[in-house]
């Protein structure tokens, strides 16, 4: 499996993830490993659809903007976005919370159909479906 993590996570989040993943066989990737700093949203979005990407991203603007979520929408990928809850937190608070989580969204993610949205409260046991194609 292959997830994709968007500017608003941090690098060292997605480092620490991609060590702790790699006995699973679970290749995790940060948009600045990939892509400008600067590249816009849409622009990622197909590149990543394209290659069979799962997105995890801070930004939930994604799911509310039209242009952004029918990107998205054709794009085809799962995404997992972090509610608006995350970003109060300090770094250590949302890397702990992430880590957590991390299990879930994995299953989530290859249970669910592709193309899914879910949002993930900062706290919380489930995601909650938010799109399913």
């Amino acid at each position: 499996m292959r997830f994709f993590l968007d500017n608003c996570i941090s690098i060292a989040m997605s480092k620490a993830l991609q060590e702790l993943a790699k006995s699973q066989r679970v290749e995790i990737t940060h948009l600045s490993e990939k892509f400008p700093r600067d590249i816009s949203d849409v622009d990622w979005i197909y590149t990543i659809g394209k290659e069979g990407w799962v997105v995890v991203s801070g930004d939930t603007r994604i799911s509310r903007n039209p242009v952004e979520r029918a990107a998205w929408h054709e794009a085809g990928f799962t995404v997992f976005f972090l509610d608006d809850g995350w970003a109060s937190k300090n770094f250590w608070i949302q890397a702990a919370e992430l880590i957590r989580w991390w299990p879930t969204i994995a299953e989530a993610a290859r249970t669910c159909k592709p193309g899914s949205g879910f949002r993930l409260p900062f706290k919380g046991k489930s995601p909650e479906r938010i799109y399913e194609p």
